[in-house]
């Protein structure tokens, strides 16, 4: 059965996030969500939708990615949507699935691995909060994708539930008192999915500790998201896991050194997008970057006009993921030219 129909409908629906998207006659043309196309015109279009053997297939004529069939290149730009396809194939031909989507759509399904035998099968998942909650509308009011949510936990003593895994973590001050507080845990999964770290964040606005690693296996590197990356395509590298979840292929830094720990993946730099808050005034921000720009990876400066300090803030005040994806791409350097870029932003 040929499910060129399903294929093409999901393709319009993804198409907001492709720029210069337009039908060709029996094809489809727009921007390469992969190489970006070009830098310097944005009105280039090499990517192409095409026909081939009853099936629709993705080809840019710019970096030539391989194997891309409307599966994954709906995978790559929305994760979200890309679970609502897999759930219609299943439906308009359960005979005929490839064997990979039938096991993302099972994944989806059952309880996660890597809750079983951890100190996670302990803790409530934000998926199972009441809507009317109020850690579920603090998960909601940060428009954290939903897909998320079963990856996201609660623990409502953080300190004392860590104390309970590395015995002395926290010490208690004079009178006996942890000085807890509730806190959101986030997962670190390697490729393989094993959990190797966490990160407490505090719900609180006003705090001196607003994150808090706890490393299980020192000698991962300290990067959130090594399991659903595609080392394949380009990598984009944010400071904070949150942020991470709102862009495609993308890594979170977790406060460590990122120039260090993007090396233990690859030894191509191009390969990675560093993006750091847009902070011009925060001393140890700007220190990062220029760091980061001395070890040759591209990095994201972001322009002037911008206001917003971090890619959260930009989503909760209504700016569009394929608007923040182009802004950066557009604001990415390398050398010389993210040096004099960087001199014109930075504000200390």
């Amino acid at each position: 059965m040929s499910l060129i129909w399903l294929d093409s409908k999901y393709l319009s629906l993804v198409s907001f996030r492709l720029r210069n998207f337009k039908r060709k006659g029996s094809a489809w043309n727009f921007s390469c969500p992969y190489c970006g196309d070009s830098k310097t015109d944005k009105r280039k279009a090499r990517g192409y939708v095409y026909t081939k053997k009853g099936k629709l297939r993705f080809h840019c004529h710019n970096c030539g990615v391989p194997g891309v069939d409307i599966p994954k290149l709906i995978k790559h730009l929305d994760l979200g949507l890309y679970d609502e396809y897999v759930k219609e194939k299943l439906l308009a031909d359960p005979q005929q699935q490839e064997k990979s989507d039938v096991q993302v759509f099972a994944e989806k399904m059952k309880k996660p691995t890597f809750i079983k035998d951890t100190p996670l099968k302990k803790l409530k998942k934000i998926s199972q909060f009441s809507p009317d909650s109020v850690v579920k509308k603090y998960i909601d009011q940060r428009k954290i994708p939903t897909k998320y949510h079963y990856k996201l936990f609660f623990c409502k003593e953080f300190k004392a539930w860590v104390n309970t895994l590395q015995p002395g973590k926290f010490e208690p001050d004079a009178e006996g008192n942890l000085h807890d507080e509730p806190r959101l845990v986030i997962p670190f999964l390697d490729k393989e999915g094993n959990l190797f770290a966490i990160q407490g964040r505090s719900f609180r606005k006003n705090t001196n500790l607003r994150y808090i690693t706890i490393m299980f296996d020192e000698e991962k590197p300290k990067l959130y998201g090594l399991d659903t990356i595609d080392e394949k395509l380009p990598i984009y590298v944010v400071e904070g896991p949150i942020d991470s979840m709102f862009l495609p292929n993308c890594l979170a830094s977790a406060g460590s050194d990122v120039t260090t720990n993007l090396n233990s993946i690859s030894e191509d730099k191009t390969k990675f997008i560093i993006v750091y808050d847009n902070e011009p005034r925060n001393k140890e921000i700007v220190r990062k970057i220029e760091r980061a720009i001395d070890a040759g990876f591209p990095v994201c400066i972001w322009p002037e006009s911008l206001e917003q300090k971090d890619i959260n803030d930009m989503v909760m005040d209504g700016m569009k993921l394929r608007k923040i994806v182009e802004t950066i791409n557009e604001s990415t350097y390398t050398g010389l030219e993210a040096k004099l870029k960087f001199q014109q932003w930075k504000k200390v």
